[in-house]
């Protein structure tokens, strides 16, 4: 069962597998796909056109899909 926490923000457009953890405060937006098993820990943030594969974690305040910072 996924299992995102109250304060998470998940778009509704992005697709989770069913056993996917999304941690406090995480944010997942519109075009992300979360394989089975992902794990986002608290702070982290996906975004863009990302497709995450099967037992990912992604730790805390990591930010993936968004455009290089120079």
């Amino acid at each position: 069962m996924t299992d995102v926490h109250a304060t998470a923000v998940v778009d509704p457009r992005a697709e989770l597998a069913d056993d996917v953890v999304v941690g406090p405060y995480a944010v997942v937006g519109p075009g992300v796909k979360l394989g089975p098993g992902v794990e986002l820990s608290p702070h982290a943030h996906v975004t863009g056109n990302t497709t995450v594969g099967a037992g990912t974690r992604i730790f805390p305040f990591a930010s993936v899909g968004e455009e290089p910072m120079d």
